[in-house]
């Protein structure tokens, strides 16, 4: 959707240029649609040359830090179109394991806080978008051998994948 968008302002700004051709055969659109697409891709290169300056990202983490890091769910989603953190790439949310008195609960490590706590967000089930934070002692806490989606999936399929997810799971005492 977005190319289309592109492609189509690119068609755009070469019709504003295309007084400077004679535009009288098919060929000559085709000339002109060929000449979008280069230029679109010339476009989108040079914005990833740009993207890879250390201004920009220094821009973008300002932005993240300031302003996307306080709209709800921001770091869920990104950690969604991440596929999935790790611990050293991005501990934004990290599957986890949360010992609570007698079970284990599925949950999203968020943050580690100076004192040791961690700040934990359990997922609601089947509909992991909605759930509850918690505090939890770091003994308690132990990483899950999964990835993001495959705890959101076990979730959503309220357990359904249990012979994979046990294996994921520490032992209990």
């Amino acid at each position: 959707m977005i190319i289309g968008k592109a492609l189509g302002f690119m068609r755009k700004l070469a019709m504003l240029f295309s007084g400077f051709f004679e535009i009288d055969s098919v060929n000559d659109v085709l000339f002109l649609d060929i000449l979008s697409v280069i230029v679109l891709v010339l476009v989108c290169y040079l914005a990833g040359l740009v993207a890879r300056t250390r201004a920009a990202v220094r821009l973008v983490q300002w932005l993240e830090e300031g302003l996307l890091n306080k709209i709800p769910l921001y770091l869920f989603f990104k950690s969604l179109a991440g596929g999935g953190p790790s611990h050293e790439a991005d501990p934004t949310l990290i599957p986890v394991w949360v010992r609570l008195d007698d079970f284990l609960q599925l949950a999203f490590e968020t943050k580690r806080q100076e004192d040791g706590q961690v700040v934990v967000f359990f997922p609601g089930a089947p509909n992991p978008w909605s759930g509850a934070l918690g505090l939890a002692d770091p003994e308690r806490v132990t990483p899950a051998e999964m990835t993001m989606m495959q705890a959101i999936a076990y979730q959503s399929r309220l357990g359904s994948l249990e012979a994979r997810v046990k294996k994921a799971a520490p032992d209990t005492p």
